[in-house]
């Protein structure tokens, strides 16, 4: 099975650079299980990348593949149309991953060394337990957390939701500049009737303020309230602890009006993308 990783860059090699030497760290240990065979990266220019572009990490080929002028949503619709177009990658998965972020060595191997037994059919899972995308309930067969809501970040995406997705709507004309990820994540939920499996302790935590998703002076940044570094006993109660007691900012935000915009904006663009004919995204 040819899984992918794939990394959008958008201008910062620093980030970049950070996160492929984190990658090499996780994929230089021998005894860990190959379940990722490549590493595509989506970059915008060449200021999106490190001075010395590697061709590996470790076993892994990494691909590098030009995206100009492209918001993070055309990135998203430009991965999706060349997986689409990949025959030889039928059977595989896609773990998306931004350029700002950093891994849990340890608890990344693990996740996938065990995932076989955890697999389950036309099931999207996150890696990244963002605060910012409610908790649903927590699934206590597979001690997992199931959301209706997730950016890309730490998604893992079985390519035959990609393609379903791709042949069910009017993705691949429309190709939004905003919203692709909630709205791919809706026609998911929606479509397959199943939530998103969210790892409990985070193995992602996102270490970048300023970007199309981040707004530092209205306070408004993503993170997880559950990734640790280091090896504590009893983790999973502790990260229980840390969600009930880190909330977000609870001022009123005075720009209802820019709210109200925004809304209405997703609400067309998904309707462009799914149709009139689609009844289930009413």
């Amino acid at each position: 099975m040819q899984n992918t990783i794939v990394i959008f860059s958008h201008n910062r090699p620093t980030y970049l650079e950070l996160l492929l030497e984190n990658l090499n760290d996780i994929f230089k240990n021998e005894n860990y299980s190959k379940f990722f065979s490549s590493i595509d990266i989506f970059y915008s220019n060449h200021l999106s990348l490190p001075h010395k572009k590697k061709k590996k990490i470790s076993y892994l080929e990494v691909n590098y593949i030009i995206s100009p002028n492209t918001s993070s949503s055309q990135k998203i619709n430009q991965s999706f149309m060349k997986y689409y177009n990949d025959k030889k990658v039928e059977d595989c998965f896609l773990l998306y991953l931004d350029d700002d972020c950093i891994l849990n060595k340890k608890r990344f191997i693990e996740f996938f060394r065990d995932f076989k037994d955890l697999s389950r059919n036309n099931t999207i899972y996150s890696i990244y337990n963002s605060f910012s995308h409610k908790i649903f309930k927590f699934n206590k067969r597979n001690f997992l957390y199931e959301k209706k809501t997730a950016g890309m970040l730490g998604i893992l995406v079985p390519k035959k939701i990609v393609i379903d997705y791709i042949n069910l709507t009017n993705i691949s004309k429309v190709n939004p500049n905003k919203c692709a990820d909630s709205i791919f994540l809706e026609f998911y939920v929606k479509h397959y009737g199943n939530l998103i499996l969210t790892n409990p302790i985070s193995i992602i935590q996102h270490i970048g303020f300023i970007g199309e998703n981040n707004n530092l002076s209205k306070k408004d940044i993503e993170f997880s309230s559950s990734f640790i570094n280091e090896f504590i006993a009893n983790e999973n109660y502790i990260e229980l602890l840390i969600n009930l007691f880190t909330k977000r900012n609870n001022k009123i935000n005075l720009n209802l009006f820019a709210k109200m915009i925004s809304s209405l904006k997703y609400k067309f663009i998904k309707q462009r993308v799914f149709g009139r004919d689609f009844n289930i995204f009413k």
